[in-house]
């Protein structure tokens, strides 16, 4: 099994310096508005989660993507968007059930988690470890996916108010 990034909400206290991070590898900027990683709070569970990309085993922006700039590796299961082809249409955004791809008008193109090509950033500066670069169990893997389940669900009722 390769290699994720795994969340513990219970260490994260919202400081956001996996998305600073984030944002100075990918873009050389100190903001969290250009990261792949957000760290959300859950006001009625009193928890804060470092989310990004989950990877999904079977990624619906992949079929959405009208020019196929949509890709996954097979070997590592990262997911990744070719930014000379995108057309940042937004079609794989609508798509994705947790909404954790982003275009931003600064850049033409869709942007998303890739792992940072196994080294993630976010990882390295998460002084709580709650976000960790590893693999992980059977039961971490049911936890991952209630934990996208319950995200999926949330941004449902969000959509409808």
């Amino acid at each position: 099994m390769p290699n994720v990034i795994h969340f513990n909400p219970k260490r994260c206290t919202l400081c956001k310096r996996c998305e600073t991070a984030c944002s100075n590898k990918h873009f050389n900027v100190f903001t969290s508005f250009y990261s792949k990683i957000k760290a959300v709070e859950f006001e009625e569970e009193q928890s804060y989660y470092p989310i990004t990309c989950f990877q999904c085993d079977d990624p619906p922006c992949l079929p959405a993507c009208p020019v196929g700039a949509i890709e996954k590796n097979e070997d590592t299961g990262v997911v990744t968007i070719n930014e000379e082809e995108c057309t940042g249409c937004g079609a794989c955004i609508d798509e994705c059930p947790i909404k954790h791809i982003f275009a931003y008008d600064d850049f033409g193109h869709a942007i998303k988690c890739d792992f940072c090509g196994g080294e993630p950033e976010c990882v390295k500066f998460c002084k709580d470890r709650a976000i960790e670069w590893r693999e992980i169990t059977e039961e971490e893997r049911a936890e991952r996916e209630k934990l996208f389940t319950t995200l999926a669900e949330k941004l449902k009722e969000v959509k409808a108010l």
